[in-house]
């Protein structure tokens, strides 16, 4: 028989859902939730009227994603990065673009150009990107000082998809333009007459992973776990609050209750215990693969 419970854990993810991105899926649905972190326990507090209900069992995994993009600083599900609208020089206004409807750009994240370096533009105008990982760009232009277009630069570019997020330019062969003779070299972009100007290249681009499907499962993992601890410790609460003993006597008859819980140990306090466990030995594990390498002189 076809099990018809939505998510990985079922062999049918929910691949469709708009509730991140439109048709980007879900990572860890309410049946996950519900059915294997509370295997054989139903979402309902001693109170029968007070219930667990899907929006509250995805409200524990869209905070679980969210802790988990800040940790490692990336975007889990996508986002469309546009740079700033441009400054009027003579009013000091913004000029708002007009190349893309805000409103139809789902997440949509509006962020700074990046700066020109000497050092970058003798390497391509390599550019780390701020966001990452990198599904792709979707404009890239090199501005003047008075944030007028010299190079429409985005056809020229090589992305470095996925977590490295980076992004070099090489001119195409025979591009010429006034001021800018071609020359197949690093020589091309190292005539702009500021070595280090700021918000010279804009750029525009998506980051996060294309699908919930195409996140690695270790990563979604961590997520229903992560969720899964926030569900257990509330859940608990509301079912059983650090009772330790309880009991009750009619007549000749009694019945008593004991259990491990106190005013520090919560009902599911092993489970949740031995999920910070798992997670702390995945974050020693996984840290560098997901997070970026920072280098310093101390």
């Amino acid at each position: 028989m076809a099990d018809d419970r939505a998510g990985f854990a079922f062999g049918n993810p929910d691949l469709d859902n708009d509730h991140y991105y439109p048709g980007w899926g879900l990572l860890v649905t309410p049946e996950e939730l519900r059915y294997v972190i509370m295997f054989g326990t139903k979402l309902v507090g001693t109170d029968s009227a007070q219930t667990i209900t899907d929006e509250t069992l995805l409200y524990y995994a869209d905070h679980a994603i969210g802790m988990l993009e800040t940790d490692f600083g990336i975007d889990i599900y996508p986002r469309n990065v546009r740079y700033n609208d441009p400054i009027d020089r003579n009013t000091g206004a913004r000029v708002p673009r007009t190349d893309f409807v805000a409103a139809n750009e789902a997440n949509l994240i509006r962020e700074s150009g990046y700066p020109y370096r000497l050092n970058n533009a003798q390497y391509y105008l390599f550019t780390k990107l701020r966001r990452r990982p990198l599904q792709g760009l979707k404009a890239a232009k090199l501005v003047d000082p008075i944030q007028a277009t010299l190079l429409d630069v985005y056809t020229w570019r090589h992305e470095k998809i996925g977590l490295d997020s980076t992004v070099s330019f090489f001119p195409s062969y025979g591009a010429s333009l006034a001021g800018y003779p071609y020359l197949y070299s690093r020589s091309f972009f190292i005539r702009y007459p500021f070595q280090d100007f700021p918000e010279a290249l804009m750029i525009d681009y998506v980051t996060g992973w294309e699908s919930a499907a195409a996140v690695p499962a270790d990563l979604r993992e961590a997520v229903r776990k992560l969720a899964g601890i926030m569900l257990m410790a509330d859940f608990g609460d509301g079912r059983t609050a650090a009772v330790a003993s309880q009991s009750a006597s009619l007549n000749t008859v009694s019945e008593s209750l004991s259990t491990t819980m106190s005013a520090t140990s919560a009902m599911y306090g092993a489970r949740i215990m031995q999920f910070q466990k798992d997670l702390k030995q995945w974050y020693d594990q996984n840290r560098r693969k997901y997070s970026r390498a920072v280098f310093g002189v101390f």
